[in-house]
């Protein structure tokens, strides 16, 4: 993944209670006098390993197992820091904690085993760790936060492996990303529906079945060199179903689409629509990347793309939806003006097309791969 790091700083990472159960456990392990220094490390660790995650970087856990074994010669060397080790360059990452308004932190003397130090500020009840940044192992000096490196310095050392391209046709099996989550499950908060030729349309469930038969008959009027209205003999989505698959406008086919989405989400005409909450790429926003496709009978793919917000009504000014080539060229990019509510694209891919989908505001972004 290709995002920019440094406007992710400090990056808030949340910590469960589950976790911070576990860093009690095994503070309990060790002396009286040093179970707060250790309920830190464990939790700074949490911390560092779901920022890593993020990054696309691997590590071990071997150390932090070890945690749970009351080594003297193990806390005598870390100290008041957590350790991981990234198997990429085959080196040891230290993860520093600080108390809210510490100004210094300080760096130990390091060796070619160790990469570097990530600090990491815990707030009073532990419920959130702020990674504030990254520093090469020092000779055994006090630094300033303030001189922190971004991340994008412990990328560069490590060459984090590239993640792979999104593979949109296994979302037709349903064979979803982790981290990308069906409609349903990221916006049933939404109050308003989200698919564009729906919005004018009530809550699902409640909509008018005259209103549903007008949409339905305008779509098929609005083919070129059709004036019939949809066959009086079908219901509207096997009449919508039956326009996805005939129609030669792509537009309308879209419009369809999202139609039947909105009347009968199941339905196997349906677009498979899935997205992904960019909160913690984009400094906090809450903004989500919609991606929707949908097969043509002559092997094409229509694929849409959509930036909206996820708890305010609009997008903020100046955010930025770009579609780039496999080569990262500049094929398409949109800005959001005042009151937008979405921004989108709609293309047309072949089987095996790559393109890339960033999403911009201020200094921050997030870039994924796909590939049809």
């Amino acid at each position: 993944m290709t995002d920019t790091i440094p406007s992710l700083i400090p990056l808030a990472i949340p910590i469960l209670d589950a976790e911070r159960r576990e860093a009690y456990e095994v503070s309990t392990q060790f002396p009286r006098e040093q179970e707060e220094q250790h309920y830190r490390s464990v939790l700074v660790a949490v911390v560092m390993r779901r920022c890593l995650t993020l990054l696309g970087i691997d590590y071990s856990e071997d150390i932090i197992q070890n945690w749970s074994e009351p080594k003297l010669d193990f806390y005598q060397q870390v100290n008041q820091l957590a350790c991981l080790y990234i198997p990429e360059v085959q080196k040891h990452l230290w993860c520093y904690p600080i108390h809210p308004g510490d100004r210094q932190c300080f760096l130990p003397k390091g060796d070619d085993k160790s990469l570097g130090i990530v600090v990491i500020e815990l707030d009073n009840p532990y419920r959130v760790g702020q990674v504030l940044g990254f520093a090469p192992v020092g000779s055994g000096s006090a630094l300033s936060v303030s001189a922190l490196q971004p991340l994008d310095a412990l990328i560069d050392c490590i060459v984090a492996p590239q993640r792979s391209p999104i593979r949109l046709s296994q979302w037709l099996d349903h064979l979803f990303e982790s981290d990308w989550q069906p409609l349903d499950t990221l916006l049933q908060s939404l109050r308003q529906p989200i698919l564009n030729f729906a919005s004018a349309l009530p809550r699902r469930g409640s909509i008018n079945p005259e209103t549903i038969q007008q949409w339905v008959n305008q779509l098929y009027l609005q083919q070129s060199a059709n004036t019939q209205s949809a066959p009086a003999n079908l219901e509207p989505p096997t009449a919508l179903a039956q326009l996805i698959q005939t129609t030669q406008d792509d537009e309308i086919r879209w419009q369809a689409a999202e139609l039947l989405w909105e009347l009968d989400p199941q339905h196997p005409a349906c677009p498979v629509i899935s997205s992904k909450d960019l909160g913690l790429y984009l400094a906090g926003e809450a903004i989500a990347l919609m991606v929707g496709i949908l097969s043509k009978s002559d092997g094409k793919m229509l694929i849409l793309l959509r930036a909206y917000p996820l708890k305010q009504p609009h997008l903020p000014e100046e955010l930025k939806l770009i579609v780039l080539d496999e080569t990262g060229n500049t094929l398409q990019e949109l800005e959001s003006r005042q009151r937008d509510d979405y921004m989108q694209f709609k293309i047309t891919a072949d089987v095996g097309d790559r393109f890339s989908v960033r999403v911009v505001f201020n200094e921050a972004s997030f870039t994924e791969s796909f590939v049809v």
